[in-house]
């Protein structure tokens, strides 16, 4: 449901006796409170000339309507149930109590999560708009942003919640955020208009002291904690209030809004909070992408007072408020002068009493908005000419980061541009951006903490070495100098971007005497902006009157050091695309592999490997140029390119370790197909898939990781695809864990970690206040698995099986909520994939970890919850990944294994607390996913085969169910599917033909299609055994033809002629389950002499 102030109906019937005219005008004067005046255009006119009425005001009626809403609004009383209802749908941020640590923590609230998702969700890039509301309590901000949000298009139906009059507590606790939509002007030099979301923030009260309203919703839990921990919950808050609040919104908001009720000659009241916030907000940050603007809003004004200030007829716009901030500037120069350095503009606006004066406050207000548009679309401009990274599109994660960091480091100084520089995601997401040598330029840079001199110096080394290399012939390399020389110019743009300021500033401190400081800013963040340094001084308080009774008492003032100045710098960026020529002029040929080996700074690409793994994982660090795709046992991971040419140089050894290494993922043939397993999440009912996947592997004789090349698993089918490609011990010959010990996997977790019963309080307790409250240990959980998959559980997500197919698992970041993937593959391929930082270990327990049964997991400083929360069935996303990892082969078939269905109705008494528990578990309903996924595949890839396999089980078994007859029911159900419905024959029939691929001169052929049978695993089954003499044949069909079939006997390779068409060939094979096509097929091809050659 969406809010506008500005949609209006048709209007309702002029009073005068006998017109039914529609009316278009309202006369102010001849309304009162239950009958407005409603008079159409021939009856206004008549009104107009008359001389008892001719003075009378009249407006509109969609200014009527305007108002009208306006004064409900304001008349507005909240309920005592409209807070509670507030702060569980609208609080952004907020401090909770933590079961598992027992200090108070800041969680995410559900408006950050809705937000997420939804820009997560948008097709486009889009930028966001954040207005940031401080003020002390009592001074009208709420009513304020009440109307801001009102007035824009498709907003938020919950409006924020103002004090009802006279009432002087703070309504809203910690930081809570309203959506909305704005059409707004574009800044120059863009032209027209264009609609903004825009985040409305409401910050509690300055001051953080007195316990808010919304407190008393949490005051509801406390009896669950001892006074102690309340009191460590007050002193969080107040420190949350007080400083990390502050500076998180002057980070990331573009327009800060400070209403006072007061006049400003009242400097003494509002000049310390203003001073204050400024103070804490903007020291110990530099590097900001721009700088908020803020408005200080005397607001409540008599209309005698602010009379001169006001809008008047005729005039330019802003033109009030361009007076208003004139005659404070004129009153107050000295505080005008201090918030400036950090500010971006500081304007002044007057309101009216709301109360008293609705119709000149609605007009003060409108003025405010279209000012607060225009400082916005200045800010969103100046972003995009800056070409800053730290905003868009990852600003909830950023913003969370931030968040965590201040809350036990609220004194930290912070570099924005290094800290979101050295954000590994955001690293990993700019090298598909940027591209490598950018990439590889910032891995030098976070090398060098920054040290621009240090990391160009290494750069101006390496280039010339790294273009030597890939010249190739010399007629190849020139025809790419010209995207070489594009590619180094850019870089060399970049360099100068990243250059630090070296002006510096000498402040007389009061307690250090004179101190010379120098600025931090980079180019990037000083245009427009003033010098700034992280440090802080003191100085003897200001000489002005109201200084001096403000700070009575106090010897010293305590202020950011910036001063006025532009950009400096004494350092010369290197020219990079020098090399290109010199090279050419000198005719140089490319080194040797063991040559170009040697000449490589392998001590500093292994630190750059080990300490930034998102590089290595999205550029080859021993060329640079291309992407990594081969992982290796070791850790590392190399293009094809360097993998064929420098594991030569020392024999199955990596060229950056010198370990002995193999592949850690079993190749796929070109000619073959990929096939995909899916495995849903469910707790316990995971037996069932385990069942499945038993009888599947008795079927065919060979393990699930050798029939499979995608296997992609939720929660507990993470945990299970993770579980059957490791192996049982670190021998050699050492066999894959089989289903069988799966089953004894999943019965040991029921025992030991569900096994103790625990009140359903802390799924009511994780539901209201995120993932610190959880049903069960996570230590319990970790503990369980370590000892069941041994060395395996320890080791690297990348390489802890060899060779093994590509495994993936799903969690939810929860700073963005979006799904994202750890997997053993190359992350240079899969888009979200985490698996360079994440261990066997930690990628069990992300993606387990379901909200209200296990806490969140922390891995690399971000937090995730349980991948079931997106897609507990992951077979879309399995289907994105095979297309990530394979672009140019088609997929065989997606075997999707659910956990249970069953139709019955809980048995619960229906208590909240009960309901709460159903709530989550309906999370784990996938059979809507999975048939989006099936719809997918029949639309994309018709000929290839989705199967879906289910089994019906008699009771709603929850995720966490330990009772040993509710399991062992589960399996009895799933044999009986396995034994009874013939599924299980139809995959392992589709397996075994897949087993075998063609190789072959196709698609597109001349006249003579020339093939070869190959098994996929000549040792383990070779082709004689797979398909004996007359098991093997291929279809034909030509257009609409009759289709044709031909047996090849015990020929494995032959041609066929074929005349010009179009034709449709699928080799087949006979298994006791049926017949069913090689991988790769069926497969179109295209005859044509004149086009194509043999």
């Amino acid at each position: 449901m969406s809010s506008s102030s500005t949609s209006v109906g048709s209007g309702p019937k002029c009073v005068e006796e006998g017109c039914n005219d529609t009316a278009e005008w309202v006369c102010a004067k001849c309304s009162d409170d239950t009958q407005p005046w409603f008079l159409c255009e021939r009856h206004n006119r008549k009104y107009h000339k008359s001389r008892n009425t001719q003075n009378h005001y009249r407006m509109t009626w969609q200014q009527y309507q305007q108002e009208d809403q306006f004064i409900r609004l304001v008349n507005h009383q909240a309920q005592p149930d409209e807070f509670e209802r507030d702060q569980q749908e609208n609080l952004f941020f907020g401090a909770a109590l933590s079961a598992e640590h027992k200090d108070p923590t800041l969680e995410l609230g559900n408006k950050y999560h809705a937000l997420s998702v939804r820009f997560q969700a948008s097709k486009t890039k889009v930028e966001v708009g954040m207005i940031s509301f401080i003020a002390p309590t009592g001074s009208g901000k709420s009513l304020l942003l009440r109307w801001f949000v009102h007035s824009g298009s498709d907003s938020d139906s919950s409006l924020p919640l103002a004090a009802n009059h006279g009432d002087l507590v703070s309504c809203s606790a910690d930081l809570h955020a309203y959506f909305t939509h704005w059409k707004i002007a574009l800044a120059p030099p863009q032209k027209g208009k264009r609609v903004f979301p825009i985040i409305c923030i409401d910050s509690e009260g300055l001051r953080g002291t007195d316990i808010p309203k919304q407190a008393g919703f949490l005051g509801k839990l406390w009896p669950f904690k001892s006074e102690s921990s309340k009191d460590r919950l007050t002193k969080f808050r107040a420190r949350m209030v007080e400083m990390v609040y502050p500076r998180l919104l002057y980070m990331f908001s573009d327009v800060m809004l400070y209403p006072f009720i007061g006049s400003p000659a009242e400097i003494q009241s509002y000049g310390q909070d203003l001073l204050e916030f400024s103070a804490i907000a903007s020291a110990r940050t530099v590097n900001s992408a721009v700088l908020p603007s803020l408005c200080i809003i005397f607001n409540k004004r008599a209309m005698q007072d602010c009379h001169d200030y006001l809008q008047k007829e005729g005039e330019k716009e802003e033109a009030s408020i361009t007076r208003a901030t004139n005659a404070w500037i004129e009153q107050h120069g000295d505080l005008y002068d201090q918030l400036k350095l950090v500010f971006r503009e500081v304007k002044v606006i007057h309101i009216p009493n709301c109360v008293e004066y609705p119709r000149e406050a609605l007009t003060a207000l409108t003025q405010l908005k279209r000012l607060t548009q225009r400082l916005v679309s200045e800010c969103v401009a100046a972003r995009e000419a800056a070409n800053k990274i730290q905003r868009q599109p990852e600003l909830f994660s950023n913003m969370w980061s931030m968040a965590n960091r201040l809350s036990t480091h609220p004194e930290d100084n912070i570099n924005l541009f290094s800290l979101f520089l050295n954000d590994p995601e955001i690293a990993a997401a700019g090298a598909e951006k940027w591209g490598h040598l950018l990439t590889y330029w910032r891995a030098l840079m976070r090398h060098y903490y920054g040290n621009v001199d240090a990391a160009s110096a290494k750069l101006r080394d390496a280039v010339p070495l790294l273009l030597r290399n890939r010249w190739g012939t010399s007629d190849v390399a020139r025809g790419y100098r010209d995207v070489w020389e594009r590619e180094l110019a850019a870089l060399e743009e970049e360099v100068k971007l990243d250059l630090r300021c070296t002006a510096t500033q000498e402040f007389h401190c009061a307690q250090r005497g004179v101190i010379s400081v120098r600025c931090e800013l980079y180019h990037r963040s000083h245009l427009g902006q003033p010098h700034k340094s992280t440090q802080t001084y003191f100085t003897t308080k200001p000489s002005s009157a109201w200084y001096t009774k403000l700070y009575n008492g106090q010897d010293y003032v305590s202020g950011p050091c910036v001063w006025d100045g532009a950009f400096e710098t004494s350092f010369t960026a290197p020219e990079l695309a020098q090399p290109i020529s010199e090279a050419y002029d000198r005719n140089q040929e490319p080194p040797s592999p063991s040559e170009y080996l040697r000449a490589l700074d392998l001590a500093l690409l292994l630190k750059i490997a080990k300490q930034q793994p998102e590089v290595a994982d999205k550029i080859c660090l021993v060329c640079v140029w291309n992407s990594p795709t081969v992982p290796l046992v070791c850790g590392h991971c190399l293009c094809p390119g360097c993998f064929g040419k420098y594991t030569n140089v020392h024999p199955s050894r990596c060229p950056l370790c010198k370990e002995q290494t193999v592949r850690a993922l079993q190749e796929v043939p070109k000619s073959a197909g990929i096939r995909v397993l899916s495995l849903d999440g469910g707790g316990v009912r995971g037996v069932i898939q385990l069942v499945i996947l038993a009888q599947i592997e008795r079927l065919i004789g060979l393990p699930i990781a050798k029939l499979f090349d995608l296997i992609v698993g939720t929660s507990a089918g993470g945990i299970l695809a993770l579980y059957l490609t490791s192996k049982t011990s670190e021998v050699a010959d050492a066999k894959l864990n089989s289903p069988e010990r799966g089953i004894d996997l999943i019965k040991s977790i029921a025992s030991d970690v569900f096994g103790e019963p625990t009140s359903s309080v802390w799924k009511f307790l994780s539901l209201l206040f995120g993932s610190a409250y959880s049903k069960y240990s996570g230590e319990k959980l970790s503990e369980v698995l370590s000892r069941n998959m041994k060395e395996s559980y320890n080791k690297p997500l990348r390489g802890y099986a060899s060779p093994a197919p590509v495994v993936a698992v799903t969690m939810v970041k929860v700073a963005s909520s979006s799904l994202v993937v750890a997997s053993s593959a190359s992350g240079a391929m899969i888009e979200g994939d985490i698996g360079c930082f994440t261990t066997v270990g930690q990628a069990c327990m992300g993606t387990s970890a379901a909200p209200t049964y296990f806490p969140h997991v922390t891995i690399n400083d971000k937090v995730y919850v349980d991948g079931g929360m997106r897609a507990n069935c992951p077979a879309n996303k399995a289907i994105d990944i095979a297309q990530s990892l394979w672009p140019e082969q088609t997929t065989d078939m997606v075997v999707s294994i659910g956990t249970g269905l069953c139709n019955a109705q809980s048995e619960s008494g229906g208590s909240i607390l009960e309901a709460i528990g159903l709530i989550v578990n309906w999370l784990t309903d996938s059979e809507d996913q999975s048939r989006k996924a099936e719809e997918r595949m029949q639309r994309e890839l018709p000929s290839r085969p989705y199967i879906r396999v289910n089994v019906d089980i008699d009771r709603p078994y929850d995720l966490d169910v330990c009772d040993a007859a509710a399991i062992e029911a589960m399996i009895v159900a799933s044999q009986y599917v396995c034994e009874r419905r013939g599924i299980c024959d139809e995959i392992a029939g589709r397996l075994i033909a897949q087993l075998l691929f063609v190789n072959s001169n196709g698609p597109n052929i001349a006249k003579q299609f020339k093939f070869a049978v190959v098994s996929r695993l000549p040792l383990e089954r070779p082709v004689e055994s797979v398909c004996e003499d007359g098991d093997l044949y291929y279809t034909l069909q030509r257009n609409d033809d009759p289709e044709q079939t031909a047996e090849l006997g015990s020929e494995r390779s032959s041609t066929i002629d074929l005349d010009h068409g179009t034709y449709s060939i699928a080799f087949m094979l006979r298994t006791k389950y049926g017949a069913f096509p090689l991988s790769g097929f069926p497969m179109t091809l295209n005859v044509n002499p004149s086009t194509y050659t043999d």
